[in-house]
């Protein structure tokens, strides 16, 4: 089978690449590195549609975008226009097409934040775009929205469990937003699990959107947040700041379609325990913190 993955680079995406390679995949990588690190990755990457060797594939793996929920201007989605260009530009390229959007196209339509245009929003409008752009130009395709993935090669910024990381191994603050008092809670899916579902996916005939999380290992933030200070027997303190825009309370799915698709059983045996991942994923930073060395300039990006 021949794959491309676009974003192949990145922290989701290379850990993908790696996975399809062990599978004996035929794959090529797209990735303009603004994020991304070639190092992630075993294979030459492309940084332009014309450095690429083949012209249609069975498989896209779309992982283009950078994770964000700042400012459009402050993340690097700020080239919207480019992003769904770059989309349309290989719609007719492959029989199907998997893309990974994200749990963030829920926020506004919880009911506190139904008719708001807070900032944190546009990351989420991207992603639903580009859900629109693969519905209506692949017949064959798997909408992937995912629920916080966590693993080695995460940018510090772009998810709460290296952000954690990174401040525990140097005795700073973890700052928890919270709004009236009330903690987040969250649901937490390991990477290595999340590219195995998703080269599942890819194989299969399945057509849709679903819910890609584990739902086996929901937590509070503030329970992550002790459990990721104690990984680095961390002198950090645990603060709180009030923050009417730090997204629902609870976000996490059943996961439903992906329970019916995969199996309960399959799922609970093969997704990885929370506490497991994360001592994983603390042992993986711990390394590059002590090296200090280039790696940890590209994950700070």
């Amino acid at each position: 089978m021949k794959c491309l993955v676009v974003g192949g680079a990145g922290f989701i995406g290379s850990h993908l690449v790696e996975h399809l390679l062990n599978q004996s995949y035929e794959v090529e990588v797209l990735d303009n590195l603004i994020a991304g690190n070639p190092d992630n990755v075993s294979i030459p990457v492309a940084t332009s549609i014309e450095d690429l060797q083949n012209e249609f594939w069975d498989v896209i793996f779309w992982l283009a975008d950078r994770v964000g929920v700042k400012t459009i201007m402050q993340t690097k989605t700020f080239n919207l226009v480019g992003s769904l260009l770059l989309l349309r530009t290989f719609v007719g390229c492959s029989h199907r097409i998997v893309l990974t959007s994200s749990s963030e196209v829920y926020g506004q339509y919880w009911p506190k934040y139904q008719f708001s245009y807070h900032k944190r929003f546009t990351y989420a409008w991207i992603k639903l775009l580009e859900e629109f752009l693969v519905s209506e130009s692949w017949t064959s395709y798997v909408i992937a929205r995912l629920f916080n993935v966590y693993g080695p090669r995460q940018r510090i910024h772009a998810g709460v469990v290296p952000y954690f990381c990174y401040r525990a191994y140097h005795h700073l603050p973890l700052t928890l937003h919270e709004e009236s008092g009330y903690c987040a809670v969250r649901s937490f899916l390991y990477v290595k699990d999340l590219v195995e579902l998703l080269a599942m996916l890819a194989i299969s005939n399945w057509t849709g959107i679903m819910d890609v999380g584990n739902p086996f290992a929901v937590i509070s933030i503030r329970s992550l947040a002790m459990k990721i200070r104690e990984l680095f027997d961390s002198k950090s303190a645990v603060l709180t700041v009030d923050n009417p825009y730090a997204g629902p309370r609870v976000r996490y799915s059943s996961c439903m379609e992906m329970r019916r698709f995969f199996g309960e059983d399959y799922l609970r045996q093969k997704l990885t325990p929370l506490e497991e991942g994360l001592k994983e994923t603390a042992s993986w930073y711990k390394k590059v913190f002590d090296q200090n060395d280039s790696q940890l300039q590209q994950l700070m990006k």
